[in-house]
């Protein structure tokens, strides 16, 4: 997450290098500029549940700071091959829609209101895919797409990127949105017959 001012703080959580996460490679001058918090963002309390008691003994509070402060949001999580989460074992397959939704709840939070968005997303034919984009679409001003030549050209990804975030059709219904994905982020995690 990175702030347009070139004298601002940028910050920046990416997945800890021993569960499959990437080293930190910004170059060491640059390096002041931000802050990285190294967490597994599925990992992070993101809805008030105290009226629905749930084991949260593995939930950490977001990093503080980060509310409604930034110009710019990437979102350029996804399922690694190599991705162990804290109990050591492969994701399940729920994990690929709580790590989306995750990313979302947090990025919503901490942008600006007419700021952008940049979220990585995957086959734009898909149901769940075309949800999300319809979403982005009535939150922001305008939703373009972009596929990298070089390195997604034979891969199902590619980028949305919201601009004008909060002011868009339904604009003025972000908040609401917000709490409706923290309950959706509440119920892929906590819901089900194992809780």
């Amino acid at each position: 997450m990175l702030k347009k001012n070139r004298d601002a703080t940028g910050v920046g959580i990416s997945l800890p290098v021993v569960q499959g996460g990437h080293p930190f490679l910004l170059e060491p001058a640059l390096r002041s500029r931000f802050v990285l918090h190294f967490a597994d963002i599925l990992y992070y309390k993101l809805r008030d549940s105290a009226a629905y008691p749930v084991d949260e003994h593995q939930l950490h509070p977001l990093p503080s700071g980060m509310t409604r402060q930034f110009d710019v949001i990437m979102l350029d999580g996804h399922q690694l091959r190599l991705y162990r989460g804290p109990s050591m074992v492969t994701a399940v397959d729920w994990d690929r829609q709580r790590l989306l939704v995750s990313q979302l709840v947090i990025a919503l939070r901490a942008v600006k209101v007419g700021g952008t968005l940049v979220v990585k997303m995957s086959h734009a034919e898909k149901e769940n895919s075309a949800s999300w984009l319809l979403f982005l679409d009535g939150m922001s001003r305008r939703l373009t797409t972009w596929k990298p030549r070089t390195i997604h050209a034979t891969r199902g990804t590619f980028y949305a990127i919201a601009q004008g975030v909060g002011e868009g059709r339904q604009g003025e219904r972000l908040t609401g949105r917000i709490r409706q994905l923290e309950d959706l982020w509440y119920d892929i995690s906590f819901s089900g017959d194992e809780g």
